[in-house]
């Protein structure tokens, strides 16, 4: 079992997303994006920046003494990239959800905590999710995203937004798997509740909005679901 050859890994970009993973007795030229928790490095240098992309990842990251990083380490709650180029915000705070949910935000907004805030909100703007359909035009899509997933994407946790009144503005938005406290108000078509619960009333704010509203077997709506011009 002794080491007989160290390696070099160059990589502009390494994402963790598996738990428990661990890099061993090497050199990593490049930044690693640390999703999952419990990541190790044992008697590696990472040559680069480590950026954590949740607090449970940050909190239960560890290093032995001979392990080193010579750039940052730093937790990334508020964006980091995501597949084909596109963004997606991962927040942990009212004003970082209210940040992402903006129309200057990004099309996926992930939480990662129950979260309350005391304020009317608007999910605003239009978003396109990097594909393309049939006919070759991009596909527009915007996604509040109220759960946690493992490297298998396996639901770990759902959590609940607790808000006195969400509007949404952004066409072909959805919330999935989790908990909404609060009234919703809809004013865009094609909005879906896909595996969540919305503790409140849903509004619609036009004919088309209601007309083209969907929910899947798994949501409910505790309250009454109305048109409200």
């Amino acid at each position: 079992m002794n080491i007989t050859s160290r390696f070099t890994l160059t990589a502009p970009k390494l994402t963790i997303k598996s738990s428990n993973t661990s890099i061993e007795h090497g050199i990593i030229k490049g930044d690693i994006y640390v999703s999952s928790n419990n990541f190790k490095l044992i008697d590696t240098t990472v040559m680069g920046n480590v950026y954590f992309t949740t607090n449970e990842a940050k909190s239960t990251f560890k290093m032995d003494a001979k392990s080193k990083v010579t750039g940052k380490q730093e937790l990334m709650p508020e964006k980091i990239s995501a597949n084909v180029g596109n963004t997606v915000s991962i927040v942990s705070t009212p004003a970082a959800f209210e940040k992402a949910i903006s129309s200057k935000g990004t099309w996926i907004i992930t939480i990662t905590k129950n979260l309350n805030i005391n304020k009317k909100l608007v999910v605003d703007g239009e978003y396109k999710n990097g594909k393309k359909d049939a006919n070759g035009k991009d596909i527009i899509q915007r996604k509040i995203d109220l759960f946690s997933q493992d490297a298998d994407k396996k639901i770990t946790n759902k959590f609940t937004l607790t808000v006195p009144k969400l509007t949404i503005i952004s066409p072909e938005a959805c919330i999935e798997h989790g908990t909404l406290k609060g009234d919703l108000y809809v004013s865009a078509k094609n909005f879906k509740l896909i595996d969540a619960k919305v503790d409140g009333n849903v509004y619609f704010t036009s004919d088309e909005a209601k007309s083209t509203f969907k929910m899947d077997s798994k949501s409910i709506v505790t309250g009454i679901q109305q048109l409200r011009k």
